[in-house]
């Protein structure tokens, strides 16, 4: 059931931190890439609903030299779920990841390696993968974050990113956007749904 669609002419539902702003023609959500760290917050409760979907349609613009964007869900005081594209995680390059963490989530303060003692998914990019186009490109994607029980899953244009299993945050939390590194971004189009 939808829960959310996203109207950017009417911003009262959002939280936009620096650098967000509607497109001039009104169509569209856009990170300009000024800030080091940025979110843009879904500020509305969906009472108890803890299981749920996020897509959100986006295109990648670049900017910076480690550009990392993505979604987050189920956020709260003490963390939350977030997912998405980073180039900085040392030492795997560019991957696509769901991890939960605090509020202050710097995907680039993680330096995952395997045993890590904090639970992460990725999947890593490189020339051998094709399991999906491994290339960020500026085309829009649909992008799905879903949380579902202890399911948290990255799909892009409906094939599976990355997925995890985590237990920690089972209250519905907020839901929104993040870039990162000066990246800039461009969200045509935001949904919630309920599982």
């Amino acid at each position: 059931m939808l829960l959310f669609e996203a109207d950017w002419s009417k911003l009262g539902a959002w939280s936009l931190g620096p650098g967000w702003k509607v497109a001039t023609d009104g169509t569209a959500l856009v990170c300009d890439g000024r800030d080091p760290r940025t979110d843009a917050v879904l500020r509305l409760a969906f009472g108890n609903v803890m299981d749920y979907v996020v897509e959100a349609e986006v295109a990648s613009i670049g900017g910076g030299n480690s550009p990392q964007f993505g979604l987050f869900a189920r956020r709260e005081a003490s963390g939350g779920y977030w997912a998405g594209h980073d180039t900085s995680i040392v030492p795997l390059g560019e991957v696509w990841f769901v991890v939960p963490d605090g509020d202050d989530f710097d995907p680039a303060s993680l330096h995952w390696q395997p045993g890590a003692s904090f639970p992460i998914a990725t999947s890593v990019l490189d020339e051998q993968s094709t399991a999906f186009d491994d290339v960020l490109d500026t085309n829009f994607h649909m992008y799905r974050l879903e949380v579902v029980g202890t399911s948290i899953c990255l799909h892009r244009d409906g094939q599976v990113l990355v997925a995890a299993h985590d237990a920690r945050f089972r209250h519905p939390g907020t839901i929104g956007l993040y870039a990162a590194d000066f990246h800039q971004v461009i969200v045509r189009d935001f949904k919630v749904f309920s599982v």
